[in-house]
């Protein structure tokens, strides 16, 4: 019975190549900037353009509140003090409140932020992260 495996899998040669090959295959290594330029081409222009809104949003509220520390160095709890009081307190520029699902977009906004700027374990709206409860209650 004929193997209907990939061949490319079961090709010895790939594994066998010199470093001229090995260089022509792989070119040269990647720099963190490039990879970085690289996830942030495949971030759709209006998921940007969101979470820059969600981060003024932010921004606005915590001069305010008088909050000076950058958000990327909350610490986790402080992080989920504030994000609790911001979604009570946030309204929209004429006072109406924001609807939930607008609430939710906020707090989803800033999570992406915060994963794009160094701070990816800060999984906030996961119900199993505790760290983020009252949060998660809140949102």
């Amino acid at each position: 019975m004929a193997s209907t495996s990939n061949p490319d899998l079961n090709d010895a040669e790939d594994f066998k190549l010199s470093k001229r090959q090995a260089a022509r295959r792989f070119g040269p290594p990647a720099q963190k900037d490039q990879i970085r330029q690289l996830i942030d081409q495949r971030i759709p222009v209006n998921t940007k353009k969101t979470t820059n809104w969600c981060m003024s949003v932010w921004k606005s509220w915590s001069e305010y509140r008088g909050i000076t520390q950058n958000i990327e160095t909350l610490s986790t709890e402080d992080l989920n003090n504030h994000l609790s009081n911001f979604i009570v307190e946030v309204n929209r520029q004429d006072g109406s409140p924001y609807p939930a699902d607008t609430i939710y977009q906020l707090v989803a906004g800033i999570q992406r932020h915060l994963k794009e700027n160094g701070r990816p374990e800060l999984v906030i709206l996961d119900p199993k992260n505790l760290d983020f409860v009252q949060t998660q209650t809140m949102s």
